[in-house]
């Protein structure tokens, strides 16, 4: 299994470094958070119809923005079948209210959108998707990735509480986000 950082800057892309947003590969490929900037540096680095599914833990912006232009990229520039989407309650439909997108909108054909909650588990590929409650301000989860021979927890955003450490226990690696609050 291989982790590809695409942007790690908490709450707001900066010059050369965009926010949230990782890979996850096997022989499956899965993005974890779409923050801004994200998607170039994906794009520098791989080709959208190679993704396999797409996670994200909640519905800040620093975590999801990038889903509007993935959308735009994978109805325009990209034809492939509907792109899993693995997310919180609410998520995606907050992200769809930004393209105007009612019940028969393309953007409900280009995103296969799941709601997941804490305790769900999914496979995609060679890599077991596994989700925990987090503590923050919206609905959030934490997520675990397993793998060909290795192991992932990733924190989203979250606080003290929460499955974190359930989730990680035993993982070989935490990806574990943090910024200072003044």
């Amino acid at each position: 299994m291989r982790l590809t950082v695409l942007g790690s800057n908490g709450t707001y892309p900066t010059p050369g470094r965009p926010a949230s947003g990782y890979l996850v590969e096997g022989d499956a490929m899965v993005w974890l958070d779409a923050g801004p900037g994200t998607l170039a540096a994906f794009l520098e680095r791989r080709d959208p119809a190679d993704l396999d599914a797409l996670v994200l833990s909640h519905v800040h912006g620093d975590h999801c923005l990038d889903v509007l232009p993935l959308f735009n990229l994978l109805r325009y520039g990209s034809p492939r079948s509907p792109l899993p989407v693995f997310a919180p309650a609410g998520v995606m439909e907050r992200l769809a209210a930004f393209v105007g997108a009612g019940p028969d909108h393309v953007f409900h054909r280009v995103f296969a959108a799941e709601t997941v909650a804490a305790g769900d588990v999914r496979e995609v590929g060679d890599l077991r998707i596994a989700w925990g409650a987090a503590v923050h301000p919206v609905e959030a989860l934490v997520t675990r990735v397993d793998g060909p021979g290795a192991s992932l927890a990733y924190s989203g955003d979250t606080g003290p509480g929460g499955d974190l450490v359930e989730v990680a226990t035993g993982a070989d690696v935490l990806l574990c986000e943090a910024s200072g609050q003044g």
